[in-house]
């Protein structure tokens, strides 16, 4: 039983990484959307679901621009200051359109900790994006 359960749940990790992989080459194309976050999280799922579908990602360019570049530069500016737009814009829209204070409230206080986190965040001083 044990064993099922664990092959279900490498095959969800497998499925949301696929996506989460599939949203972060979407944000390349879209400024809308940021890629940074969404290739993160796919090779999270990923390394969770499959050691050889992790292993083919990591030698993709994506993986080398965008993982390994977060992991041992940091993100230079220019990425800091899309996320946080891109982001703040998505929040902005969002309590607009909600005419609830306490979700209001919230998303404002969604903004300032991801502030807080992006600042925290290593910053590469070489522009090369």
């Amino acid at each position: 039983m044990e064993v099922i359960l664990e092959k279900i749940f490498k095959g969800i990790y497998i499925i949301l990484g696929i996506i989460f992989l599939f949203l972060g080459i979407i944000g390349i194309v879209l400024p809308v959307l940021p890629t940074t976050p969404f290739v993160l999280l796919a090779s999270f799922c990923l390394a969770k679901g499959s050691d050889r579908i992790n292993n083919r990602f990591k030698k993709t360019k994506i993986y080398k621009e965008y993982i390994l570049n977060f992991k041992d530069k940091g993100l230079t500016k220019k990425q800091k200051i899309r996320i946080l737009f891109t982001a703040d814009l998505m929040l902005l829209v969002s309590g607009y359109f909600v005419n609830n204070l306490h979700v209001r409230i919230f998303l404002l206080c969604l903004a300032l900790i991801k502030t807080a986190v992006i600042f925290r965040l290593k910053t590469n001083m070489e522009e090369t994006i």
